[in-house]
């Protein structure tokens, strides 16, 4: 059986191939096909954050009123919290406060609470606009608020036993907190 020759020339067959920088000798190179990292670059540490936010992505399936739900387990940790909370646990309900303030104070949106009608979407109507005036000039003139039974709010008290008159009455401004 005779043997073909190589293609790859060797270093005894070509005196004339200089091996030095950049030019490795012929049998050391690399073959075709062969990588020269083949374990490849070391994966980077991971941070606690980002290895948290991968689990909490995790997809995991929830048995809900005898049906089967696919959910994140952000979703899954959500519901319990808020359920809790419902159910009288402090501790959650501050967790929920904590966590909603949080978000809030990072610019991230809080929805509001499910069912309420944010008072911006509702139309004034004239006697709306009425009512809004009239108050408006009972503060701009410093009068209290009208008493349903005996007319204005702002009334003297009348006077003690020793004859000291009491103070008026006054409700306390809107802007006092």
């Amino acid at each position: 059986m005779s043997r073909k020759p190589s293609r790859q020339p060797s270093a005894d067959r070509t005196p004339e191939y200089e091996v030095g920088y950049g030019r490795p000798p012929l049998a050391s190179r690399f073959k075709p096909g062969q990588c020269g990292n083949p374990k490849g670059r070391p994966k980077k540490a991971q941070s606690l954050a980002a290895a948290t936010e991968r689990e909490l992505e995790r997809i995991i399936v929830v048995h809900q009123e005898g049906r089967a739900k696919r959910l994140t387990k952000r979703e899954v940790v959500s519901r319990q919290i808020v359920d809790k909370a419902c159910r009288g646990d402090l501790g959650a309900a501050r967790f929920l406060r904590d966590l909603t303030d949080l978000a809030g104070s990072a610019g991230i949106a809080v929805p509001a609470a499910g069912n309420a009608i944010s008072p911006a979407s509702l139309p004034i109507d004239k006697t709306d606009q009425a009512i809004i005036a009239e108050f408006a000039a009972l503060i701009r003139t410093g009068a209290g608020l009208p008493n349903s039974e005996d007319g204005p709010a702002s009334e003297t008290l009348g006077s003690d036993a020793q004859g000291h008159e009491d103070a008026v009455v006054q409700p306390p401004s809107p802007t006092s907190h």
